[in-house]
């Protein structure tokens, strides 16, 4: 998490940034 701040711009960013911005995760998920 911490250790990939890069990963915040990447696809994976609701890996890392998903405590911050847990609505991006929820946007992706529901995509999916």
């Amino acid at each position: 998490d911490q250790a990939a701040p890069v990963a915040a711009e990447a696809p994976g960013e609701d890996l890392g940034n998903s405590r911050r911005r847990g609505s991006r995760r929820r946007r992706e998920r529901d995509a999916v």
